[in-house]
């Protein structure tokens, strides 16, 4: 077993399977292998020991692996769950996958082509698992620091160009509140371009500190000092707008002349 193992923890009433199963999974020394005769032992092993993955049979006196499943989900464990079904059980699988079940096997066949199967099954859904808890950990990051900063910034996707987020100082400059600004084409709403002629998704115009048009909620025209940064947000190609305003610095400058 390696240090970082993918922990599985397998449940089957049958000894003999669970014996097999963690043999052959742990052929493979990513994986580290717990086993358990019955549903309600694994959710009293689950209340103190965490685990990357959850294999379950279906058939089980007492608690059935759907029933499992459901007190699973019903707690917040959010541990992905793969279902052992027996073969022509289309319903099972059918209320599995219904339940919050990731993947379903059906047993029998090949004993190697199926532990395989299941290895990848498992490795996949943790893998899934992992992507989107780092993918949710940075846009959490992301608030956080788009909430502290005291400039404006808008972050809008660059094919359609509706503003999928803006930031408290944002907001405050247009006027608007988050649900009047979210889902918005930014074109003649906050930016003055037309549509098919945004500066720098149409025109190649790259706009570092530049001196720009803010349009508000109102109508107002506010100038700002703007720069737009092109980026890749999890799969999403997104344009983050940040901004400052300066009408009083353009108000010192027309005294001046």
């Amino acid at each position: 077993m390696t240090e970082n193992a993918i922990r599985v923890l397998y449940v089957d009433d049958e000894p003999m399977l669970l014996e097999v199963t963690k043999l052959y999974i742990e052929r493979d020394r990513t994986f580290a292998v717990d086993t358990l005769p019955s549903a309600k032992e694994a959710l009293e092993r689950l209340k103190t020991v965490q685990y990357d993955a959850i294999v379950s049979d279906y058939q089980m006196p007492e608690m059935d692996g759907i029933g499992f499943l459901k007190q699973l989900k019903r707690s917040g464990n959010a541990t992905p769950v793969i279902i052992f079904t027996g073969r022509g059980r289309e319903e099972v699988v059918i209320e599995a996958l219904n339940s919050g079940a990731d993947f379903y096997l059906e047993k029998g066949g090949d004993p190697k082509a199926q532990f395989a199967e299941l290895s990848n099954k498992v490795r996949y859904a943790v893998t899934r698992k992992r992507t989107e808890e780092a993918l949710r950990e940075s846009e959490e990051r992301l608030s956080t620091i788009l909430n502290a900063v005291q400039i404006g910034i808008v972050l809008v996707e660059e094919e359609s160009h509706k503003i999928i987020q803006a930031n408290p100082k944002a907001l405050e400059l247009i006027g608007a509140s988050e649900g009047e600004v979210t889902g918005n084409v930014c074109h003649k709403f906050i930016c003055p371009a037309e549509w098919g002629k945004c500066p720098v998704t149409d025109l190649g115009q790259v706009i570092k500190s530049s001196e720009r048009i803010l349009i508000t909620r109102d109508g107002a025209k506010v100038p700002i000092i703007k720069t737009v940064v092109p980026t890749i947000i999890g799969t999403k190609k997104i344009l983050v707008e940040s901004f400052i305003e300066i009408t009083d610095r353009k108000k010192a400058d027309e005294v001046q002349r």
